[in-house]
């Protein structure tokens, strides 16, 4: 587990406004972190409101927000020096520079 890791990508994070309350997440993977967001404090209100919409379901994933979010992530990561590359289920995985991330693909 690199400790130094995660509380370096908690710092980048924090330093690029996400810090608590965000909705991120930061968990050890493999030799990497993974860097997630759990839009619950968004999706319910969405919900709520649009509850008559056939289209609820689709409000609710966030696609579009999650897009953004994750391209803003990786700018960060890599404008910090670590190794970020998009991961299945939305997540951001990170790495220093020069190891690759668990599980993921290659980087964008």
């Amino acid at each position: 587990m690199d400790v130094p890791l995660v509380r370096e990508v908690q710092s980048v994070l924090a330093r690029a406004g996400y810090g608590p309350g965000s909705g991120l997440t930061v968990e050890v993977h493999g030799d990497g972190v993974r860097v997630g967001w759990h839009a619950d404090a968004l999706v319910r209100p969405t919900i709520a409101a649009h509850a008559d919409d056939p289209e609820v379901a689709g409000l609710a994933r966030m696609d579009g927000i999650r897009a953004v979010l994750d391209r803003a992530l990786l700018s960060v990561f890599r404008e910090a020096g670590l190794l970020a590359v998009h991961a299945p289920g939305g997540e951001v995985l990170v790495t220093r520079a020069g190891r690759p991330a668990p599980d993921g693909p290659a980087p964008v």
